[in-house]
């Protein structure tokens, strides 16, 4: 039997197992490709998750929506998503050479719940123990370091925990900042459920075409700028006390972002060149530098 014969079967296996547990597979398209970009144009999978709850750094709730309702274009893949996905063979290699007693199982697999068939699931792979167990392998690679596991990624995890039915702890293993690190996700069934009230509620205004709440990220202001484009030669009247508001939120940042360079300047002073900084055990702070150029101060900690 070929290599790549037993490797087809081992995964159909596992695949009939996810379709025990609640996911059904859907469809084996690259990622990137135009059948995996319409496969997902209306549905939620791992990376949408922590826009919805407004936890990803990069994209907003509102910025998703109008993504999912066909006014912005979908995001071209930066270097970094691109860089990541050239060495998320070789990571999982590392992580399968680390562990010789585990399985690991890849491919571009795409998952649907059977509780809701708008809800996806792209996982790097599925971890296969000595017992037959599966787990969930999700696969980063960073030119930061990542010292805790980021919220959003956490989020990307348990969801496709969610759709897939496999329950148990799944593994996050990144390249990041030159170091590698593992964390584990742990499946929580009363947190799973809020995510799935929140992705249908988010699904619910994509249909309705009621924009989500706006909140103050990058994100969204980018996303009301490309919505509305145009300036046209008019007037318009300005709500009063969205106004002083406004005037408000200056003046206050002003003043916190004095207090913020304050602190960082202190902070930094304090660590007297020292790359990580701690409080009660927790890596909160390091310092990076960009280009050899002076360092600055990161903050890691939640």
């Amino acid at each position: 039997m070929s290599r790549c014969f037993a490797m087809l079967k081992n995964m159909i296996t596992v695949n009939k197992t996810i379709a025990k547990l609640g996911g059904t597979l859907i469809g084996t398209h690259p990622a990137g490709s135009l059948e995996w970009h319409a496969q997902r144009s209306h549905a939620i999978g791992g990376s949408d998750i922590a826009p919805i709850m407004n936890k990803s750094p990069w994209t907003s709730a509102v910025y998703l929506w109008a993504q999912k309702s066909g006014l912005l274009l979908p995001t071209e893949g930066t270097m970094a998503m691109k860089l990541g996905n050239y060495f998320e063979p070789a990571i999982a290699r590392l992580f399968g050479d680390m562990h010789p007693h585990l399985t690991v199982h890849t491919g571009d697999y795409t998952y649907e719940s059977q509780k809701n068939p708008s809800f996806h699931a792209n996982p790097d792979g599925v971890i296969e123990d000595e017992d037959g167990r599966l787990y969930i392998l999700e696969i980063k690679f960073s030119r930061n370091a990542m010292p805790i596991l980021p919220e959003h990624y956490r989020l990307q995890v348990l969801w496709y925990m969610i759709v897939t039915g496999l329950h148990s702890p799944g593994v996050l293993c990144a390249v990041a900042g030159g170091e590698y690190r593992e964390f584990t996700v742990e499946y929580d069934p009363i947190e799973a459920e809020a995510l799935m009230k929140a992705a249908e509620g988010f699904l619910e205004l994509v249909r309705t075409g009621e924009q989500p709440d706006i909140e103050g990220s990058d994100s969204t202001y980018s996303a009301i700028r490309i919505l509305h484009p145009d300036i046209e030669d008019t007037e318009t009247e300005i709500d009063p006390e969205e106004y002083r508001l406004l005037q408000a939120a200056l003046e206050q940042e002003k003043f916190w972002k004095q207090q913020a360079t304050l602190r960082k300047s202190i902070i930094q002073s304090s660590m007297k060149g020292a790359k990580y900084g701690y409080v009660d055990g927790e890596n909160v702070v390091m310092l990076q530098s960009r280009s050899g150029g002076a360092p600055y101060l990161k903050i890691t900690g939640g």
